[in-house]
């Protein structure tokens, strides 16, 4: 599914506009309507998005994938602390 969102919190670490979501600033209201119109008439763009969105979200945001991301963070931070 083709997503539209505003760009509160992290939402941009997620949603790169215009390449796996579009997105909007908090409370222009006027650019979210006109996002979701061109959703909704072009199914091309809405396809293109949605298929983007699904490959970020399984190579970045599965929880295996996340547990290894945030093990790698933490021996960086072994590492780091054992050079100091």
């Amino acid at each position: 599914t083709a997503c539209v969102a505003s760009d509160a919190g992290a939402t941009n670490e997620i949603i790169l506009d215009g390449k796996n979501g579009m997105m909007f600033e908090v409370g222009d209201y006027n650019k979210m309507k006109e996002q979701v119109s061109i959703l909704l008439k072009d199914e091309k763009i809405r396809q293109k998005i949605a298929n983007e969105g699904q490959k970020n979200v399984l190579s970045n945001f599965i929880s295996k994938k996340m547990a290894e991301k945030t093990r790698e963070f933490y021996l960086e931070v072994l590492r780091w602390k054992s050079i100091r």
